[in-house]
């Protein structure tokens, strides 16, 4: 059967119907008489409004529809249709051009042609490629309208991008209009809809989830059904909240990698070793987004903040003391990715650059519903300082730029810097949480604060040492390494794996006491305390008492 053949068949039977080339057909019965779970509103506005212009004009009615993809253009397109009782058409014009190259236009052509009445809607679907850099000639965008005008009362075009409509408006009776990213309100109800059918398959709660992940419709119907694949793969137990999140992200294409890199989430609550108000603060600032849908939108507060409802935190202290760890912790545990903005290839020196990548990454991390880390980000939120010279300006505005985009950004923002007094004092007023990570200093002895910190020291030590992997000798001494040694976690990290080095190195079959202190000597020589004073000074001293 020739080409010609096929597509008249299916326009005789008018059933739904979906060819290669991206052809579908709907007679009204075939079209939903159920009002949409959102956006109902702006299906009846769609179908007054084309109610009302075919009265006006006699001219052909094309109404072009622009969102991003999956964001539901089609949806209103199919329950217009519906509400106008006419029967619909839609042409993937992408899918057409893919399956028949060359021919494509003559295939379009046979098609629309032998459309039976000019009362049929139309939907050109991915105008927008008419549009897109390499097409050869962008004139087929005005020759696929004047041939669909021969054929059709009223024709849809739907593209991803906002196209230049001028000429459009100019030359046909053209109606433009934005479909805009879901709402919270509008993305809670989506979730809502589709949970209760994996209610048996995963735990997680519509408003958490909605909180978490800013979708289009056609990602949380993807999430859904890889839900349930995945659920069938997992011997039908549930799926766990990380297990979900994959469902999730499945969805997402991102391009955030060419200019940040994601962060393998190894750290839990447990693997913190932290005092307890920085743990509470941290805990507090993942309740944000937690509750972040029933504060903000349930509760209506959401109308008081002029300014995103995103969640913005700046880590400051010593190197070593947990700040990466605790972003890695923050990602486990609401349950999303995490990505390490390239400090390196986002500021830069050319004028306007800098603003540029990090628009874009912003603009991503929204779309893909991901963390943003920006580690030891002190040349992006210096401090303002007087302008001397265009370098001067220039860094201001960049600082600027930043905290425009922390405020706009519905989004998760983590920063870090190793020196809190180079914080400029606009970060601290509009920043949502300012965490400081110190050194856990032991004190006066005898005090609270002295047990305390006490037990947060000792507990970094055993953690590294008693990974139940490490063969340890009888002679580890914790109380000595407790109060002896002024160190952060990341110390203790690398102390270990030296000292473990060097128990190898010695063809000891277990890590003594001495390999420790060894690995200590090394690693403290080069390092000096709050003071300036360099450590060796006392070091050798402590190794001789020892």
């Amino acid at each position: 059967m020739d080409n010609n053949n096929f597509f008249q068949n299916i326009l005789l039977k008018f059933k739904e119907k979906d060819t290669t080339a991206g052809v579908k057909m709907y007679d009204n019965k075939a079209l939903s008489k159920k009002p949409l779970i959102i956006r109902e509103n702006i299906a009846k506005e769609i179908a007054d409004t084309l109610t009302r212009a075919e009265k006006f004009t006699k001219e052909v009615i094309f109404y072009h529809m622009y969102g991003q993809a999956g964001i539901g253009k089609n949806t209103l397109v199919k329950r217009a249709a519906s509400l106008l009782k006419r029967k619909l058409m839609t042409i993937d014009l992408k899918a057409l051009k893919d399956n028949y190259s060359k021919d494509w236009s003559n295939t379009f052509y046979d098609i629309v042609s032998k459309n039976e009445s000019s009362e049929d809607i139309l939907c050109l679907d991915n105008f927008q490629m008419f549009f897109d850099k390499g097409y050869e000639n962008k004139r087929d965008a005005f020759a696929v309208i004047e041939i669909v005008k021969q054929f059709f009362r009223m024709v849809f075009v739907l593209s991803d991008n906002k196209i230049n409509d001028k000429e459009f408006e100019e030359k046909y009776f053209w109606f433009s209009e934005n479909i805009s990213d879901l709402s919270s309100e509008e993305n809670f109800k989506m979730w809502q809809n589709f949970m209760p059918t994996i209610k048996d398959i995963t735990d997680e709660k519509p408003e958490e989830i909605a909180s978490k992940f800013s979708f289009t419709p056609k990602q949380i119907e993807g999430t859904i059904r890889f839900a349930k694949k995945e659920y069938l793969k997992n011997g039908e137990k549930k799926l766990s909240k990380e297990q979900f999140q994959k469902c999730a992200y499945s969805q997402v294409i991102s391009t955030l990698g060419e200019k940040a890199k994601l962060i393998t989430k190894k750290y839990t609550w447990d693997d913190m070793v932290i005092d307890n108000k920085t743990k509470l603060e941290l805990q507090n600032a993942c309740e944000r987004i937690k509750y972040k849908y029933k504060v903000y939108d349930a509760w209506g507060l959401g109308d008081k903040h002029s300014y995103g409802h995103g969640l913005s935190m700046i880590f400051y202290g010593s190197p070593g003391t947990g700040k990466t760890m605790a972003a890695q912790v923050i990602a486990s545990e609401l349950g999303m990715d995490l990505y390490k903005v390239d400090t390196a290839r986002v500021v830069s020196k050319y004028i306007g650059e800098t603003e540029k990548n990090l628009r874009e990454i912003f603009e991503e991390a929204r779309k893909s519903n991901v963390i943003l880390l920006f580690d030891e980000a002190d040349s992006l939120f210096s401090k303002r300082t007087d302008i001397k010279d265009s370098h001067d300006r220039n860094a201001n505005i960049e600082v600027s730029f930043l905290l425009q985009q922390l405020e706009d950004h519905d989004g998760i923002t983590i920063l870090t810097t190793n020196k809190d007094q180079n914080i400029d004092e606009a970060f601290n007023r509009r920043i949502t949480f300012k965490i400081s990570f110190s050194k856990p200093y032991l004190g006066v002895k005898g005090t609270d604060e002295y047990s305390e910190n006490y037990e947060l020291i000792k507990s970094l030590w055993e953690k590294f040492l008693n990974n139940g992997k490490i063969p340890l000798a009888d002679d580890i001494d914790y109380d000595y390494l407790t109060t002896h040694f002024n160190v952060t976690g990341s110390d203790v990290r690398k102390t270990v794996t030296t000292a473990a080095f060097l128990a190898c190195k010695e063809k000891s079959d277990k890590l003594c006491f001495k390999h420790i202190l060894n690995a200590l000597k090394t690693g403290l020589k080069k390092r000096k305390d709050d003071f300036g004073h360099e450590y060796h000074t006392f070091v050798d001293e402590i190794f001789k008492e020892k």
